[in-house]
């Protein structure tokens, strides 16, 4: 009886399976959600949590797929309900840091996204190459990444945020820490935005030579970063050079005309279950 109860749930889940496709292309439109039907994915991860009620991956793409249909409570208690295999999961915590982010709560910002990127990155590869749903999801015919840069690139994210979120709360000494361990990475995408922050940060420690060498060191990655050339003008002005500070504001204003869509890097970030493209590279 119990043999064939089971064969009945696994007759039942792959009866109920969606095609993955929409999923995926959620996130290469960076987690848009305007063109999806989220209720197929919602039911089978519900379906996955009705037989298996402790099934991490079921709860960590129902919180994912939950936050887009715009039930965010919800999405965090499933994300939350993750929290006793911390060593091991690295979405739900890198989701509550973007949620808590996204809602200007700092601090809780960087207590989560310090868990996630704690989390040894070859756990969450096997942990995601062993459950039988990431198994479906990357079986998907539209799945063309290479996995281990995807979580890499999630980390950098992570690490952005925290950066981000330690400048707002004035930790200029931490922000310096974070970047400085994140640009020794040389895996990680996005190096142009820890000069940024780090630059930002020597702004406000009046470590003015500092701010200088790193603000040119983020345009040298990011030409397309208007708030630099700002910062540059800024900076070439307050030390009597004033030829270089106009040169650097004529810049500002070119690079931000040009590119009206620009957005400043953590705001780039988004929710996620295992990749998603940035609006714009950096």
């Amino acid at each position: 009886l119990k043999l064939l109860e089971s064969r009945n749930k696994v007759r039942r889940l792959n009866g109920d399976r969606p095609n993955f496709v929409d999923m995926l292309n959620a996130g290469r439109e960076d987690g848009s959600s305007k063109k999806i039907n989220w209720e197929p994915f919602k039911s089978y991860f519900e379906l996955v949590l009705r037989y298996i009620p402790d099934h991490m991956a079921a709860k960590e793409l129902l919180g994912y797929v939950s936050y887009q249909m715009g039930r965010e409570n919800k999405s965090i208690d499933l994300f939350k309900s993750t929290e006793e295999y911390n060593s091991v999961l690295f979405w739900p915590n890198y989701n509550l840091g973007v949620i808590n982010f996204k809602k200007g709560r700092y601090q809780e910002a960087c207590d989560y996204l310090i868990k996630a990127i704690s989390t040894n990155p070859e756990v969450i590869k096997k942990f995601m190459l062993d459950e039988i749903i990431y198994k479906q999801i990357f079986a998907t015919a539209l799945f063309d990444f290479n996995l281990q840069e995807r979580i890499n690139n999630a980390i950098a994210s992570s690490y952005v945020l925290i950066i981000a979120s330690l400048a707002r709360l004035q930790q200029y000494d931490k922000v310096l820490f974070f970047s400085a361990t994140a640009m020794k990475n040389k895996d990680f995408p996005y190096q142009a935005a820890f000069y940024f922050y780090s630059a930002l940060a020597c702004l406000e420690l009046k470590q003015i030579d500092k701010a200088l060498l790193l603000l040119s060191k983020n345009i040298e990655l990011d030409n397309q970063n208007p708030v630099a050339y700002y910062y540059l003008a800024q900076i070439y002005k307050s030390i009597g050079k004033q030829e270089a500070s106009l040169s650097m504001f004529k810049r500002y204003e070119e690079v931000r005309n040009k590119n009206k869509d620009w957005v400043i890097y953590d705001q780039r970030i988004q929710v996620r279950f295992y990749w998603s493209c940035w609006p714009l590279p950096f």
